[in-house]
């Protein structure tokens, strides 16, 4: 028996707006509502399910492995917001990776709706 990540319940103020922020950022389909969730599907086939909690909730922290073109696609969408918070000049920062290598774009709270 293989296994395999599916998804992850992600907290979120207002999921629309979070998850929309989300497939913005990285250029994916538009989110889709799945019960009580609006889901972020990843290239891998992953799910992100946003969800309103109704309460407060710390901080959250994800990683999120992505080529090239999608981090400076991303970068470039968080300059022009004027968004502080995303983690993601740490991750250019780090020893080059090697050709045809992922890059780390981590989201931290800051940038949560």
């Amino acid at each position: 028996m293989s296994v395999r990540f599916d998804h992850l319940a992600v907290a979120a103020e207002d999921k629309r707006q979070s998850a929309r922020f989300l497939t913005n950022l990285l250029g994916l389909p538009d989110p889709s509502a799945s019960g009580p969730f609006l889901s972020v599907t990843l290239d891998d086939g992953v799910r992100l399910d946003y969800a309103e909690p109704g309460i407060a909730f710390p901080g959250q922290h994800y990683a999120l492995l992505v080529s090239d073109d999608v981090f400076d696609h991303a970068l470039e969408r968080i300059k022009a917001d004027g968004r502080q918070g995303a983690d993601v000049g740490a991750a250019r920062d780090q020893p080059e990776p090697a050709a045809g290598s992922l890059l780390p774009l981590r989201l931290s709270a800051a940038t949560r709706y």
